[in-house]
């Protein structure tokens, strides 16, 4: 059996697109490895160091159940992905990458289904937490980040989205579809965690609890429950992050962009003009620098030389040799002599850049070490303050000989 399709090189990332037995082998081999390590190291810790949690503050949620179903899917999915390969899929083969994607991914969510239920079913000798652990978290974060790495191939021949081969594609973009829908679900519902006790709920149990093994004494006493039950009532809107983030965007919107002001309005339109501009170049740089590397100087300086052994009868012919070699000598000339300037002054820049970097940040240290320590103007969190700002100030600098 061989591990990827035929005129196909594992190592060979991009072609037109991320090659499809890489991108299958390594999404699958880092979910398996996040979740056997990691996952199975949360798994033992919980089995050795938690206890049960009462099943009276136990959500009982329809939206967990759908957790559940969607980590099966997800199972059921690639081996059905597999079986299609074999049957329907293109050259009706299964290779290697296929057989060991399957199975790690089979792995992989089975042990996020485990994890599922034991925070559901058990808590650490610690802080109830307000959500799933990091492992989950950080599971369902980068399976949802590998199915939209899938757009970037979205003009190659190799995969599904231009439909050129037919069945083949349509059941691939089907599986796609369905497998978006699924890791979307699952990341959202991730962030809900709709199977967890929230917070209130542990209130409640521990309140519950001290009104079974206190008995009240006296008028004090049953003020102090009063007392309690308005902070648990106060503590009932305490809920995840995510609730109500509509109410807290319409809250802060009004600071971010207010309505009475066209001044700051404009302002804040040019700011996100701007940041708009910086991302559109962020992607244009790399194609532009492709653009100089297909076209470049070496390119020009090697084109002389073709012409010249393309006609070398027609130099031959007329006795021109010399006149040729004296043009290539002059254009290597040249070109050696633009390099050395080109590099000399890129290190001297840098050089310069080095020092004036290092010098400034040295000068403004000990001038605010000796205003926190002889003139007591400054405090140490104003060091950090300056530290801060300084190499925030920087950053960008680091930037301008590369560009230049």
């Amino acid at each position: 059996m061989e591990f990827c399709e035929p005129n196909i090189t594992f190592f060979i990332v991009w072609n037109h697109g991320i090659n499809y037995c890489f991108a299958t082998t390594v999404t699958s081999s880092l979910l398996f490895a996040v979740a056997f390590f990691f996952g199975g190291a949360q798994i033992y810790f919980y089995r050795k160091y938690s206890n049960f949690i009462d099943k009276r503050i136990q959500p009982e949620s329809y939206l967990f159940y759908l957790q559940i179903l969607l980590t099966i899917g997800m199972a059921l999915e690639s081996i059905v992905h597999l079986i299609l390969w074999g049957t329907v899929i293109s050259m009706r083969t299964i290779y290697g990458y296929q057989v060991l994607g399957t199975v790690f991914y089979c792995v992989a969510y089975g042990i996020s289904l485990l994890l599922l239920l034991v925070e559901r079913r058990r808590t650490l000798p610690t802080v109830p937490t307000r959500g799933h652990g990091l492992v989950l978290l950080v599971f369902w974060t980068l399976a949802f980040v590998k199915v939209n790495l899938s757009f970037l191939n979205w003009f190659s021949d190799q995969w599904w989205f231009q439909k050129k081969r037919g069945t083949t594609d349509t059941v691939e973009l089907i599986l796609f579809i369905v497998r978006y829908v699924f890791v979307a679900l699952l990341f959202a519902l991730g962030l809900k965690a709709p199977g967890l006790p929230n917070k209130h709920s542990w209130h409640h149990l521990i309140s519950n609890t001290l009104e079974d093994t206190e008995q009240p004494a006296d008028a004090n006493t049953n003020t102090n429950t009063d007392q309690q039950q308005q902070q648990q009532e106060q503590q009932q809107g305490e809920r995840s992050t995510w609730a109500d983030v509509w109410k807290k965007t319409r809250t802060v919107l009004p600071y971010v962009y207010p309505r009475r002001s066209i001044g700051l309005q404009l302002r804040v339109l040019a700011c996100f003009v701007i940041i708009a501009a910086v991302r559109g170049l962020n992607v244009l740089v790399p194609i532009y620098s492709k653009l100089i590397g297909e076209c470049g100087g070496r390119r020009l300086l090697v084109s002389r030389v073709q012409r010249a052994a393309h006609s070398g009868e027609q130099v031959k012919y007329y006795g021109a040799e010399k006149y040729e070699v004296k043009r290539y000598r002059d254009a290597i000339l040249a070109y050696q002599s633009a390099e050395f300037v080109s590099q000399a002054s890129l290190n001297l820049l840098n050089m310069v850049q080095s020092i004036v970097i290092n010098a400034g940040l040295l000068a403004g240290t000990l001038y605010c070490a000796s205003l926190i320590v002889n003139a007591r103007t400054l405090t140490v969190g104003d060091y950090v303050l300056f530290s801060s700002y300084i190499l925030q100030l920087y950053v960008p600098l680091n930037w301008f000989g590369t560009y230049y």
